[in-house]
């Protein structure tokens, strides 16, 4: 990744990150872990209003923040791997529970305000919201997996498609909203763009056989088939609808080592004007000791997804922001 989006330049000019805050919203965080504690400032636990966010004693679920606090910014320390912006300081902020259970509308609020301001840059979202639909294929009933489409399937009546004539972000609690748009006005929002294999150059979609969608029936390739578009993320695609955040909002696809979109990644679509690629296949990122679903004892490991593109994009606009203050 950091070859990828040549790094090296950035740090042949001297620009490392150094002076430079940035937030994460996401699971619990390895506060201790030798690639990061150096580099982390005080967090925010958006369940509790506390400062700890790191795993409890029972340990994590998944070693998701860790693996996209150490993209942005592991530190460069001959072990391990180092992030894009390696003398960046990171605010890390918990909206997943160990369990990965999600933060009510109340405390996702809270967690907005605590991770934006003037003293932080960007503010790195690998999460989003999606829902299940069916499909006929090849005869057969089938289940799959992607972003909502507008506010009415999120149990509203208001549209995100930009042809619907949409012009408000109605359909989200006002809080949240206000929240996002005051967020602006200091840091810039940085999102994933989401994993459903919804892009129509190399796209696969995973198919399921029941409305769970635990089961894998079959994967099919995007391209021709009847859920043939590019669905960018939910709230990756606010500014669409939102002139308000123009200029200070983007969502990320993943790419592959060939410099193609990933396979897994939601394409642009209507998000296209704000929508920037990033590397998201094979990352090499710090993994939690305390992660109950890690099968051995390393402390990196590869990764793959849109959760792993972004972060890319919060490191570097880190070095761009210590660059042109």
């Amino acid at each position: 990744g950091l070859a990828a989006i040549s790094t090296s330049t950035a740090y042949a000019r001297g620009y490392t990150g150094s002076g430079i805050t940035v937030s994460v919203l996401d699971s619990p965080f390895d506060t201790d872990h030798a690639d990061l504690a150096a580099g982390l400032v005080t967090g925010f636990n958006a369940f509790d209003n506390s400062r700890s966010v790191n795993c409890p004693v029972n340990g994590c679920s998944s070693s998701h923040g860790t693996n996209v606090d150490g993209i942005i910014g592991a530190r460069k320390n001959d072990t391990g791997t180092h992030g894009v912006a390696h003398n960046v300081r990171i605010k890390p902020v918990k909206v997943f529970e160990h369990d990965l259970r999600f933060a009510s509308n109340d405390q996702l609020v809270q967690a907005i305000n605590a991770g934006s301001g003037t003293a932080i840059t960007a503010m790195n979202n690998s999460w989003g919201s999606s829902k299940i639909d069916s499909i006929t294929h090849n005869g057969n009933q089938r289940w799959y997996k992607r972003p909502y489409l507008n506010y009415a399937d999120n149990s509203s009546s208001e549209y995100i498609w930009a042809y619907q004539g949409a012009t408000a972000l109605t359909g989200l609690p006002s809080d949240e909203i206000s929240a996002w748009q005051n967020a602006t006005q200091n840091t810039i929002i940085v999102f994933a763009n989401g994993n459903d294999g919804l892009n129509t150059q190399t796209g696969q979609v995973q198919l399921y056989s029941d409305a769970t969608a635990d089961t894998e029936a079959e994967t099919i390739t995007n391209a021709g088939s009847a859920i043939n578009q590019n669905i960018p993320s939910f709230r990756g695609s606010y500014p669409v609808i939102d002139s308000s955040l123009s200029g200070e909002w983007l969502t990320v696809i993943a790419l592959d080592q060939n410099n193609q979109i990933a396979s897994f990644s939601n394409g642009c679509g209507i998000a296209r004007d704000f929508c920037i690629a990033a590397p998201g296949v094979g990352i090499n990122a710090p993994i939690d000791v305390d992660d109950t679903t890690n099968t051995s004892d390393a402390s990196y490991g590869l990764k793959n997804g849109t959760s792993m593109a972004a972060p890319h994009v919060t490191g570097a606009l880190a070095l761009l922001k210590q660059q042109f203050p």
